[in-house]
């Protein structure tokens, strides 16, 4: 964080996280009910082993902007505005991995990661009184 001037600062955070351990399913195993999935079988994974895959390298960079109100003796009212920008460079973290099955071939498992937002700004106003 950087003081500009009284009412002026700017301040930047980087985040820079290793990607967590996971485990992911190596095979299946059998089918509990119908072999079909789509008519209500149930695909039971086979696990070789706990935590052998990780998570990609999580990192972002957030940027922000604040500037206060004059500050006046008899005011009880002060207020500051901030615009900030989270993950200024867009990079697209992927949270959580998960596997599904594909619907047309019963044999084949797909791997789908859900990202993390992205670059998304904001403004704020803050007061207090």
């Amino acid at each position: 964080m950087y003081e500009i001037s009284k009412r002026l600062s700017v301040s930047a955070n980087f985040q820079l996280k290793s990607g967590r351990p996971f485990t992911s399913p190596v095979k299946r195993t059998y089918y509990y009910g119908d072999s079909l999935i789509s008519s209500g079988g149930v695909v039971v994974p086979y696990y070789a082993g706990r935590n052998k895959d990780r998570m990609p390298l999580y990192h972002r960079l957030d940027l922000s902007v604040t500037w206060k109100s004059k500050e006046k003796p008899n005011r009880r009212f002060h207020n500051e505005l901030v615009l900030s920008v989270f993950d200024v460079y867009n990079r697209t973290n992927p949270i959580s991995i998960y596997f599904k099955p594909d619907e047309d071939n019963e044999n084949i498992t797909h791997a789908y990661k859900q990202n993390f937002l992205g670059f998304m700004p904001s403004v704020s106003w803050n007061f207090s009184f």
